[in-house]
């Protein structure tokens, strides 16, 4: 048999036994205990937990036992009383249950534009003096400790606002968020996937990730051609989050190197992105773990060809750039991500004298998240603009 026909067996053998484990996992759209899961409240503030390694967790204040989440639906919403019991949140079709509930009677006239703005309201006459509100917080706190909760204490504190009925639509919706995210614990529960991972790793630590944030990390996966590779190369050091999405986004039937700079093979916590993936045995498994100098010397066996290599890395590339050209076949794509400039400017001059590879780039990766409202869109001004600089290249020769 020859090597092109072992590959075809291996190949389909491996895609049998990625149907084997996706019915023995039996995916559903509820929460398993054997999973992990990311939980996001009204704050934007994040948690990737898991039933069956953590029973219960604080958070805001609060302690919740995670065992209430067992079988409840992906995509969910539930609010959090002071006690730590859950209440799922139901709301009308087409409405968002995280979103600013509509407190106000006045109602839209019928086949009045939704984009015509409000006229007989403004905010001309009202100043930050802290004045408006006839509740107090000792009030405040009697009424929760009553039981009142949820959306009606918002209701409460917002008609006790003397200056409420006043204000504009989006005056009223800007203040019942902000009062919201402080009375009021509110958390969706949603599937882990490598962008949401991603994203929930970087606003925790980002320095865990090496400041790959996920949007740079999809230009990576992007340029380095990853879904249509069969021989992938990752150097990761940014918590897993590169080498799960080589995984998550490439051919059941595609080989992936890891390779390391220790000298021993790291734990398997290094790489925590690939068990907040919930990837079946047959997909991991996928995954070999080699040294570099292993990689680039052989040691005894002959030396593996890529058609992808992704690095991820803080320190100086040029060197490890030569040594791993050799091993990138023609067509194969190179990336390799750096938080700082001056780690891939010598990297840059390498590729463009070698004449080896052609639509090599830099780049720099800026992103601006914009509010999407009615009347009101407008970039964001806290935010994270700048998330690193990317080289890559494609070898021909």
């Amino acid at each position: 048999m020859c090597i092109r026909d072992r590959r075809r067996v291996h190949g389909r053998l491996r895609i049998l036994n990625l149907k084997r484990d996706l019915i023995v996992m039996d995916i559903t759209d509820t929460v398993r205990e054997e999973e992990y899961f990311v939980l996001i409240d009204n704050r934007g503030e994040r948690r990737i937990v898991n039933i069956k390694n953590t029973k219960t967790i604080k958070w805001r204040k609060k302690l919740i036992k995670l065992d209430q989440l067992k079988g409840k639906r992906y995509d969910s919403v539930y609010d959090l009383d002071k006690e730590g019991n859950l209440a799922e949140v139901v709301t009308k079709e087409g409405v968002d249950p995280m979103g600013v509930p509509d407190l106000s009677d006045d109602n839209e006239e019928e086949g009045k534009s939704e984009e015509e703005p409000e006229e007989t309201r403004d905010n001309r006459n009202f100043f930050a003096e802290n004045k408006a509100q006839k509740l107090t917080n000792e009030e405040i706190k009697g009424l929760k400790a009553k039981g009142v909760e949820g959306e009606n204490i918002i209701q409460e504190i917002a008609k006790n606002n003397q200056n409420f009925e006043a204000k504009t639509s989006f005056s009223q919706r800007k203040y019942l968020k902000k009062k919201m995210q402080r009375h009021l614990h509110r958390f969706r529960i949603v599937r882990t996937s490598i962008a949401n991972i991603a994203e929930t790793l970087f606003v925790d630590d980002a320095s865990s990730v090496n400041f790959l944030r996920w949007d740079s990390l999809g230009v990576v996966l992007h340029k380095s051609n990853v879904a249509l590779s069969r021989e992938i190369l990752v150097i990761d050091n940014a918590s897993g989050v590169l080498l799960g999405g080589a995984l998550s986004r490439s051919s059941p039937t595609a080989n992936l190197t890891c390779g390391y700079f220790d000298d021993k093979k790291p734990a398997i916590n290094k790489y925590r992105a690939l068990n907040f993936l919930n990837l079946p045995r047959s997909q991991t498994e996928r995954v070999k773990f080699v040294s570099f100098e292993a990689l680039c010397y052989g040691e005894g066996e002959p030396q593996p060809r890529f058609d992808s290599v992704m690095i991820s890395t803080d320190f100086e590339v040029s060197k490890v750039i030569s040594k791993i050209v050799p091993l990138i076949l023609p067509s194969g794509s190179l990336v390799v991500y750096s938080p700082f400039l001056e780690v891939l400017g010598e990297g840059f001059d390498y590729l463009t004298k070698e004449k080896r590879f052609v639509f090599v780039m830099l780049n720099d990766i800026f992103m601006r998240e914009l509010q999407v409202l009615k009347l009101r869109t407008h970039p964001l001004m806290n935010m994270h603009a700048f998330s690193g600089f990317i080289l890559s290249g494609i070898k021909v020769v």
